[in-house]
């Protein structure tokens, strides 16, 4: 039976989960974020630990930008997407506390990560993305532990039965 991996925003996924079209679920979760996958039908297991942090590039060791008052260009995760979620639950709306500007919005990753080495903005992103950024200076967590945001990565799967190869893989991830 092949195995077929979709890569989407948090919304798109819980409807396929909804629509019985996704066995799997592997997402950041965190327990202030709206999820639409209610306890009665799924179960959710963590896998692991991560951690949202405020980020900017740097230039010649320090970072381009701070988080000191003055508004910010801020590259934010999509509403849609579990991260920008979390940070919506979290961090409160539009993060006015903080004053940002939002010149950009994804759900992906990897694109805001791109983006802040290039020192086109900050953004909240995991820390276990950032490793070599984070060691070879070339990017910076601006933030204090007021403005991080633990976070778990799970997986979730109906309640329902699912084919031996699906149980078989729920299993091994224990």
């Amino acid at each position: 039976m092949p195995v077929h991996l979709l890569a989407d925003n948090m919304r798109a996924c819980e409807r396929l989960m909804e629509a019985g079209r996704a066995e799997f679920l592997l997402c950041h979760t965190h327990p202030e974020m709206d999820l639409a996958l209610p306890e009665a039908h799924y179960r959710r297991r963590e896998i692991a630990r991560d951690r949202l942090v405020p980020v900017s590039a740097c230039v010649d060791g320090a970072p381009v930008y701070r988080l000191d008052g003055r508004a910010v260009p801020f590259l934010n995760f999509d509403e849609q997407s579990g991260i920008g979620r979390i940070l919506l639950a979290t961090l409160g709306p539009d993060f006015a506390w903080l004053d940002l500007a939002p010149i950009f919005t994804s759900h992906v990753a990897m694109a805001l990560r791109t983006m802040v080495v290039e020192g086109r903005g900050i953004a909240w992103l995991p820390a276990n993305l950032l490793g070599e950024e984070l060691a070879n200076g070339q990017c910076a967590i601006i933030g204090g532990a007021e403005t991080q945001v633990e976070m778990a990565i799970s997986l979730i799967r109906p309640k329902a039965r699912l084919s031996p190869l699906a149980e078989s893989f729920w299993s091994a991830s224990a």
